[in-house]
């Protein structure tokens, strides 16, 4: 049985949200204190329904609630949503979701959260043909309604687009459209091999979250590789300062970790929040900020974070010689830092946008090692300081909520 473990920061200021600017003295506060266990999440009940596996799928700080996914013996996925009002989230609900086949990951990155609908929205496999599911890889959105507790129709993607495989997935309330990005690999599993020396077509494709209808598909042929962590999936954002939405590209490589020629970078696609076409979405400018690094080697890709109130991207890269976080602000177009980890080995990332903070997870397996843990930053600030190091081991995608001081 997995158990999720919740942290906190001592001497932390709890807010649900943030201002860009906050007192250095405060930020000095907030940075000083160190991390320390406070509980568990509460199980399921013992019986058919007891603990296998669970995850992480969202977390709503605005509404204080979270929803976690696990699969009982029966490989059937459910989805408990917890109170985070109290100082351990409590359970106040469960339903029936889909088999573990059709969604084996959840985390923020691959389910989106419609708070216009009350559903969430995973990527997952396998379409229902005929009352069965047919085992064939192809991708579909899973549907859960947060309100009713229940699963709701799922959607086949390959009738809506044929080949496309999505590696990321966000809801953005402003525009009411949910957000996909990808490539037109023509199955999961060919994209899932990170073996290609560059993505069929690297595409975003907006949907409608009522219907399921594609909007429009825009192709980013400046993106060889949309950056797609194992079990993580690739984030991408819908910033808060214009209508624009943010994804990481990288150039994938060998299985001995020797990447491909090419460039890994940032990408910022501008959006006209009224284009129904994709004849429109091809006039969308996009920029793509190059970065260094090396963000795939043979058995792992980096992972990014992103501040909502900052309009700051981190990409973390697994660079033997310089790993740790590239920041970029959007505001100003540019990198403007870096926060440095231990060892190569920081594949995990989460950040609380209440308080400001990246945590970057580092763990090379087996038994941990002195460079295991937790790099704790402030990245807030310019340039973006150093951080603190946490000997708190995780080796898994680090949900936070804004709300509080919790991981």
């Amino acid at each position: 049985m997995l158990c999720a473990a919740l942290v906190t920061v001592l001497g932390a200021p709890a807010w649900a949200s943030a201002p860009a600017r906050v007192d250095a003295a405060r930020h000095r506060a907030v940075q000083s204190g160190p991390l320390h266990v406070i509980g568990q999440l509460p199980e399921p009940a013992a019986g058919s329904k007891r603990l296998y596996a669970g995850r992480i799928a969202q977390v709503d700080a605005p509404k204080r609630r979270m929803y976690y996914v696990y699969t009982d013996p029966n490989s059937m996925d459910h989805v408990i949503t917890y109170d985070l009002r109290h100082r351990i989230p409590q359970p106040i609900a469960e339903g029936p979701l889909a088999s573990n086949l059709k969604v084996p990951e959840a985390t923020p990155n691959i389910v989106a959260l419609d708070t216009l609908r009350h559903q969430l929205l995973f990527i997952g496999l396998n379409p229902t043909v005929g009352g069965q599911e047919a085992q064939t890889l192809t991708p579909i959105l899973v549907r859960y309604d947060t309100t009713h507790n229940k699963a709701l129709p799922e959607w086949n993607l390959e009738t809506t687009l044929p080949g496309y495989s999505p590696a990321g997935l966000t809801y953005s309330r402003a525009d009411d459209l949910v957000y996909m990005v990808g490539d037109f690999s023509a199955a999961t599993a060919v994209e899932s091999t990170n073996g290609q020396p560059g993505s069929p077509m690297t595409s975003v494709v907006a949907i409608s979250p009522a219907t399921g209808k594609v909007v429009w598909i825009r192709p980013i042929p400046e993106c060889q590789q949309v950056l797609n962590s194992a079990g993580v999936g690739g984030l991408v954002v819908r910033s808060s300062f214009r209508p624009a939405l943010y994804f990481g590209c990288i150039t994938g490589g060998t299985y001995a970790g020797n990447p491909y020629p090419g460039e890994a970078g940032l990408a910022r696609l501008d959006l006209d929040p009224k284009a129904r076409s994709t004849a429109a979405a091809a006039r969308f400018p996009l920029d793509f900020f190059p970065i260094s690094g090396q963000y795939f080697n043979g058995s792992a890709q980096g992972v990014a974070s992103f501040d909502h109130h900052t309009d700051r991207y981190f990409l973390q890269s697994l660079s033997q010689t310089t790993p740790g976080a590239w920041v970029f602000d959007g505001r100003l177009s540019g990198w403007v830092g870096f926060v440095s980890a231990p060892s190569w080995s920081d594949k995990y990332a989460g950040l609380n946008e209440g308080l400001g903070h990246l945590y970057i997870g580092l763990f090379q397996g087996g038994l941990p090692a002195k460079t295991d843990g937790l790099v704790v930053a402030d990245v807030r600030q310019t340039p973006v300081p150093a951080g603190s190091f946490e000997p708190m081991v995780t080796s898994t995608f680090i949900p936070t909520d804004n709300g509080s001081r919790r991981l």
